[in-house]
């Protein structure tokens, strides 16, 4: 996982708001999706949290993946030629090894549909 030192480094000048200014208001704005007409909140409490699990996870997963030693169960389930590949070609490996079976299984829903 990046630690801090890999992420950016941001000041005053990136244009947020200035030091002592009040966020502003949103109470009486409304967002067009679609045909509907939302007015904030967009997301709930509740939906950010669970966002924020799932790419907690991913990040975990992504984790494993490129260090397969890690997890004991994952590392036999890794074929060799996947663990000769370098860390971040392995995450992109098992990435498109689950497109494509995403792929296979909404091809066999959509068969079983008709």
């Amino acid at each position: 996982m990046a630690g801090t030192e890999d992420l950016p480094a941001y000041s005053a000048t990136d244009g947020g708001p200035s030091p002592g200014s009040s966020p502003p208001s949103y109470d009486d704005m409304t967002f067009t999706i679609g045909s509907r007409t939302v007015t904030p909140p967009l997301v709930s409490i509740g939906q950010l949290k669970s966002h924020l699990r799932l790419l907690g996870m991913f990040a975990l997963m992504k984790h494993k993946v490129e260090n397969p030693d890690s997890d004991p169960q994952l590392a036999e389930s890794i074929p060799l030629p996947a663990k000769a590949l370098p860390p971040e070609e392995r995450w992109v490996w098992f990435l498109e090894l689950a497109v494509e079976r995403y792929v296979m299984v909404r091809a066999e829903a959509s068969r079983m549909a008709t």
